[in-house]
């Protein structure tokens, strides 16, 4: 009996962080809009984005990106026109909202930067 908890304590212990880790920067499956964008990352085939999302008061981080990595040029361009657009939030907060949704099976991912009016 004391061998199974200590082995159940063990894997806990084992997993637990490796677990959490994995689910650190989930996947924004519906659209997020960032009111004020804090970091920008680019990786292999998705933007992660550190910031305000609308209706939020404290920053969290997202990531957007493809399904699958199928076309090399589409994913990079994808990758690369969010980062510019994240950047330029970034630089000018307030000024603008950064809208962003991953890809599904179905759907593309997408990157909108609107101009907030005064």
């Amino acid at each position: 009996m004391k061998t199974s908890i200590l082995a159940v304590a063990v894997a806990l212990a084992f997993f637990t962080p490796r677990l959490a880790a994995a689910q650190a920067v989930p996947p924004a499956t519906t659209a997020k809009v960032f009111t004020a964008v804090d970091a920008v990352k680019a990786e292999d085939y998705k933007v992660v984005i550190t910031g305000v999302v609308q209706g939020e008061g404290t920053p969290s981080t997202w990531s957007a990106g493809f399904y699958s990595s199928g076309d090399a040029a589409m994913v990079s361009q994808f990758v690369s026109t969010c980062q510019t657009q994240a950047l330029l939030a970034m630089a000018k907060p307030g000024q603008y909202l950064l809208e962003i949704q991953s890809g599904t099976i179905y759907l593309r991912p997408f990157c909108k930067l609107s101009r907030v009016n005064p």
